[in-house]
């Protein structure tokens, strides 16, 4: 498993939405539990910018070269006491200069070993 390791600018942001099963009874009563052991995944927004063009060239290869959609990759988290496996489904680019690129991308904390 490929394991990503540069680093995003500062303020990258955490999202959590645990998945969780609902049942609502007519009295108005709602019963609720986490959907499954691993219920609560994190997703990260991160940046990169402004960085060298190869640079950028460098994390869109990463990308693409180990298919992080659909395989997931080893990265740790700031602030994680360990890394964990992530893919990342979407990442933008953005020209910022005639030698710096901006890359967006979301990484999704996943349970697959």
């Amino acid at each position: 498993m490929a394991t990503f390791t540069i680093a995003p600018s500062f303020g990258p942001t955490s999202q959590r939405k645990p998945r969780m099963l609902a049942v609502k009874f007519g009295d108005g009563y709602e019963q609720r539990g986490l959907d499954g052991i691993h219920a609560d995944l994190q997703t990260w927004q991160l940046t990169f910018d402004p960085i060298p063009v190869a640079d950028a060239d460098t994390i869109e290869a990463f990308f693409v070269t180990n298919q992080t959609a659909t395989i997931p990759f080893i990265w740790t988290a700031p602030r994680a006491a360990a890394a964990s496996n992530y893919i990342c489904r979407q990442w933008s680019r953005t020209v910022a200069g005639p030698q710096h690129d901006k890359v967006s991308a979301m990484f999704e904390e996943v349970a697959d070993l």
